[in-house]
């Protein structure tokens, strides 16, 4: 059994992500900013915002933590905000947040 990562995990394409691991029966683990509104049955959701560095590392990257990326076999991203915004009027935000 694989450990996954889907990151962005309560989005509609990470959500469908989870749904498919976990029906093949992978461990399968969600990293988004809020919870999911409907939970995929045998999914765990962890909570961090990607840009809030100390926030990602207590949840997700500590060295040795329970959630550390080193025991994850596969990490996909899902990751994002929809959001079209011109550059200028507070897109770069949204390229910072997909970078």
């Amino acid at each position: 059994m694989s450990k996954v990562l889907v990151v962005g995990g309560t989005g509609f394409v990470g959500t469908a992500a989870c749904k498919h691991f976990s029906q093949k029966e992978h461990k399968v683990f969600s990293l988004s900013r809020k919870p999911p509104d409907v939970a995929v049955p045998n999914v765990q959701y962890l909570h961090a915002d990607l840009k809030k560095q100390e926030e990602l590392l207590d949840c997700l990257l500590e060295p040795g933590g329970a959630n550390s990326t080193a025991d994850y076999e596969y990490i996909i991203n899902c990751a994002g905000r929809v959001d079209h915004r011109p550059f200028g009027a507070g897109g770069r935000e949204v390229v910072e947040e997909h970078l």
